[in-house]
């Protein structure tokens, strides 16, 4: 499919399993294409994913990033240098934190580190012992990560994210189960035609789009990624 095709099946199918806003689907397709660019960019913009309430299908959406993204790797709790050494070991890769509030608000180097990872410089440096004697080593940290929970994340997080707040099923609504027959194929082939997408498109993509005047330099650090990938795709995009 065309660039816009891609996105209009990814943000479709985001919709049929999980209750949201239309603009917050377009925005997690876009969240999930940038994982598989992320590299040509100079910011990485979290994904924030908060619910008013339990069973609002926050899981579902993990699982469906899970499913799409580049290289993802899940975990319902991590260290601070169980980022910084998952980032260096398997780098290219994208994060999924999950419980994030559960463990986030009083840990000032987890912060600290994740922090660092939104911007392409973003490493830490650590004294390790090798071969017998304490070295400095530096870690990459620089990595798509989406961290969700039920409230805000701390502030600092908070501003380097895109917020996707979850609704609650209505009585008319429904949601499609990723245990429906072809639900998790139609995921894995969603994520064959991002690859072939990014083989073809990540090099082409410009890194300096037409932002709105109205955007901050945050806000504009946030939103290059997607943007550029929203005016590669043209049309509605």
């Amino acid at each position: 499919p065309t660039p816009g095709a891609l996105l209009d099946k990814l943000a479709a199918t985001i919709r049929r399993h999980v209750i949201l806003l239309p603009a917050a689907a377009e925005c997690c397709a876009l969240w999930i294409a940038h994982t598989w660019v992320h590299e040509r960019f100079q910011h990485s913009p979290r994904l924030s994913i908060t619910r008013p309430a339990k069973r609002c299908g926050k899981s579902t959406l993990l699982e469906v990033l899970r499913a799409t993204c580049h290289r993802s790797m899940k975990a319902d709790n991590i260290s601070a240098s169980g980022v910084f050494r998952t980032v260096e070991a398997l780098r290219p890769l994208t994060l999924l934190i999950d419980e994030a509030d559960a463990f986030m608000g009083d840990n000032e180097e987890l912060r600290g580190v994740l922090n660092s990872g939104f911007e392409r410089s973003g490493e830490v440096i650590r004294v390790v012992e090798v071969q017998g004697e304490h070295q400095p080593i530096r870690f990459a940290t620089y990595a798509p990560v989406a961290l969700a929970g039920i409230g805000a994340l701390p502030g600092t997080l908070e501003d380097r994210a895109v917020p996707v707040i979850l609704q609650r099923k209505g009585a008319a609504e429904t949601v499609v189960k990723l245990r429906a027959p072809g639900a998790r194929a139609a995921l894995h082939d969603l994520q064959r035609q991002l690859a072939r997408w990014a083989a073809d498109r990540g090099g082409r993509l410009s890194t300096d789009p037409a932002l709105p005047e109205a955007m901050g330099d945050r806000e504009g650090d946030i939103a290059v990624p997607l943007i550029a990938i929203a005016d590669d795709a043209g049309g509605a995009w």
